[in-house]
This record gives structure tokens, sequence and C-alpha cells, in this order.
């Protein structure tokens, strides 16, 4: 006899006392309110801070609803964190592939994958709460290196970012590969600690920057990576001599273009 799928509990308050018959199914939408209030409440405690209960009873979700869509903490977590992901790295990808289109078989320049790398999530951020939320439990991913978070982030994020160091590998000849991985490394932790608001600069700057200022931010971002991307390898053991002795000129006529700060309109 071919297994039945097991019912979903019916919508009822977080203690568990319904309010609708026993057969009812959930609300349309359920799962995707569960989602955006984890998402508020792990971005807020953290993991191992935020219980069940927890996200149960910020919304009056019925626990044995979140058993039944994602089967405990983990998993659930693991949905709040791959569903903005998914957008966030397709939204890449998709500009990635227009700026190749635009390029053919030449090198696509420095700024140009950095902006394709880093516009989506300047995109995001200004979608409002929920994708605020998404962002700081990337900063919280980074700081707290448990096998569970590593593992969610390569998932998440490691195919992507592949085919963009292949893409900055072609327009940094330079560099060896390693020293664009590490320079890669490098980006994604100056650029993720500024969006996250996490930051001294309001401090060091005596007001003078805004650490909110997303736009001044990734305006600042983008030619500090361009440098460290375009600047000489200078690691120990790196090529960065040719037979005489001398540097070698570097490779900036095609890989790299003029610099304007993204300028992105909030969406309403």
């Amino acid at each position: 006899m071919p297994a039945t799928r097991k019912k979903p509990p019916n919508e009822s308050t977080a203690s568990g006392k319904a309010k609708r018959p026993a057969n009812a199914l959930p609300k349309p939408g359920t799962r995707d309110r569960i989602l955006d209030v984890a998402e508020l409440e792990f971005s807020t405690r953290g993991y191992d801070a935020t219980s069940l209960r927890m996200i149960s009873e910020a919304n009056n979700i019925n626990l044995g609803l979140i058993h039944y869509y994602f089967g405990g903490k983990e998993g659930l977590f693991s949905a709040v964190f791959l569903r903005r992901s998914k957008t966030l790295v397709n939204r890449r990808l998709v500009l990635l592939g227009e700026a190749r289109r635009r390029y053919g078989k030449e090198p696509i320049p420095v700024d140009e994958i950095i902006r394709c790398f880093i516009t989506p999530t300047v995109e995001m951020i200004k979608e409002g709460e929920g994708p605020r939320a998404y962002i700081r439990l990337q900063g919280l991913l980074r700081s707290d290196p448990f096998a569970f978070g590593r593992k969610l982030r390569g998932e998440a994020f490691n195919e992507t970012n592949r085919k963009f160091i292949r893409e900055l590998r072609k327009s940094c000849p330079h560099l060896t590969a390693a020293s664009v991985v590490w320079r890669f490394a490098s980006m994604v932790g100056a650029y993720y600690s500024l969006i996250s608001q996490a930051a001294r600069v309001d401090e060091l700057s005596n007001g003078l920057c805004d650490s909110s200022d997303i736009d001044a931010a990734i305006g600042e971002v983008i030619p500090f990576v361009v440098g460290g991307f375009v600047a000489p390898a200078a690691l120990p053991g790196a090529n960065t001599k040719s037979g005489n002795g001398k540097l070698k000129k570097r490779h900036t006529s095609r890989t790299v273009s003029r610099i304007d700060p993204p300028r992105l309109e909030t969406k309403s």
C-alpha cells in the first residue's frame, strides 16, 4: 500500500488550542509566514538562542506546523537561509551573464564583475526588513564557524562564487589562482562588514560617515576592492618578477574601467 502523506496540524494558537476544525488545512501562505517570523527571530537572537517555541509564540503559530513543514530547528534555519540566498545568487548570475555577453571573448572589466556580485545585495537591503534580516543572518554565519553554518553557506554560495572567481582570473592574469581566491574572500569580508552596519565608521569619522548609508558604503567599497584586484601579486613566493628581475607590467588596460558608485532607487 502506498505511503500516505502525514496530515498537517490545524491552525491554532501557540499553545496548541485549535480554533479550526481538526481536518482543516493550513491557511495559504502559512509556510512563508513561518519563514518570515523565523528569519527575524534568528537574525535578532542568533541560532543557538532562538527556540522553536519562541518562533511559535512570536506570531501565534502552531508549533506542530513548524515541525510538519521543516522537521525541526535545523531544517527551519536552512529553509530560512536558502530562500533568499537562491534569489540573491540567481540575480548575480543574471548580471554576470549579461556582462559576459557584452564583452564576448574579452575579459570582463574587474569593476563590472564586482558590481555584478555586490549590486544584488544592495537591491535586497532596500526591499525591507525581511531582506535586511537575511543580511544579518549572513553576518552571523560568517562569525560563527560551526560546521552546520559552513555547510549551509557552501550549499548556498560555493557554485556561484566559483563562477565569479573564474571570471576574475581571466581579468587578472597578473595574479596567481590562489591570489584571486584570497582577494575574493577579502572582498566578501569587507563589503559585508559595511552593509551589515557593523563597521565603526560612525565613531571613527566623528559623524562624517553614516554606516546606514548603503549607497555611500558601496560607493567606497567598489574602488577599494577593484584596487585590491588590480594590485600586483606581492605575497611571499608569488611570481611577480620577470626574468630580468623587473616587476611585470600590470594588466589593467582592458580589465578596469571607469568606477562610479551605484545609485539604486529604493523599491516600493
